[in-house]
């Protein structure tokens, strides 16, 4: 029986192999630069507090803001000095519609500050992004999320937030600042010291066996995590008393989430600022000093809570 002859290469023709597929060019290394650390990027904040601390207050202080309200728990603030509306994006009223707004850059010409109100109500709209969007492994629609499997619908929960931070960092490239605002909830923090204890954090989901915490990845993403409570409170005898005076806490305790990131003159931000009336832009001021010269100080530092 005669030998089959030999196929040289993808496409090849047999014998010696002279019209072998050329091999595809080399792409050009990439070429790096190098400069100063000048960042124009803006800044991200995570604000958040029980019902009623003054969370969207304190953001509509920060520098020329803009509201993508997904509640309705904005709908009637005012600038404290002008009396004036603050201007807001209409008619988001879905995920896809925050993730669409956030791209449409003349939306935000005029302004330095996009607020989002609140994270919270976003990912309760998540789901509903992730059962048109995500099949079930098997095939088919899911409607509820624990119809993807034992902690297969928390991860996609996980991502789906995740691709909302890469829309948002977009925003903050151009120089934007982000301010998400969400709700209070408390937490067990495992302590490998001690006992477990409980912890204040923004009511995003925890995350438990197997599953990545939302929670953790938002605080982890924003450059200050401001928590609003009151300066002290004292509980005893399951009762509570103390001062009502509001604050903004910056630094963390071990029994609430805080952090801030050295400013890019050198300085640090207070760990608590007064917040005691809902025109007080203390916190913004240490923020954002430039160009503060000729306004009044009312800056002042209140000691933390017990």
């Amino acid at each position: 029986m005669p030998r089959k002859p030999r196929i040289s290469g993808a496409g090849g023709s047999a014998g010696s192999g002279s019209n072998k597929t050329p091999a595809a060019p080399t792409a050009p290394p990439k070429k790096f630069t190098k400069g100063k650390n000048s960042s124009t990027n803006g800044k991200k904040f995570l604000i958040y507090g029980e019902s009623g601390r003054g969370k969207s207050s304190l953001s509509i202080l920060a520098p020329t803001p803009i509201l993508i309200p997904l509640d309705d728990g904005t709908s009637d603030l005012l600038d404290p000095y002008t009396g004036e509306e603050i201007d807001e994006v209409k008619n988001v009223t879905t995920f896809e519609d925050t993730r669409l707004a956030l791209h449409q850059a003349d939306l935000f010409k005029d302004n330095e500050t996009v607020i989002i109100d609140t994270v919270i109500k976003l990912e309760d709209l998540s789901h509903e992004y992730m059962f048109k969007t995500i099949p079930h492994e098997k095939g088919g629609t899911v409607h509820s999320i624990e119809g993807y499997g034992y902690g297969k619908g928390y991860r996609h929960l996980y991502d789906t937030m995740k691709l909302f931070l890469t829309d948002v960092d977009a925003l903050v490239r151009t120089g934007k600042n982000v301010i998400l605002i969400a709700q209070c909830a408390t937490r067990m923090v495992p302590n490998a010291a001690g006992e477990d204890y409980l912890c204040f954090c923004p009511r995003l989901y925890q995350g438990s066996k197997g599953t990545p915490p939302v929670e953790e990845l938002y605080r982890e993403w924003a450059d200050f995590v401001l928590f609003i409570d009151h300066v002290s409170q004292t509980v005893k005898d399951k009762k509570a008393s103390g001062d009502t005076t509001r604050a903004v806490f910056t630094d963390g305790e071990m029994h609430f989430k805080a952090k801030s990131r050295v400013l890019p003159n050198g300085k640090n931000v207070p760990p608590v600022v007064n917040f005691a009336d809902v025109a007080d832009d203390s916190i913004f001021r240490f923020i954002f000093p430039e160009g503060d010269d000729d306004a009044p100080d009312k800056s002042t530092v209140s000691e933390p809570p017990e």
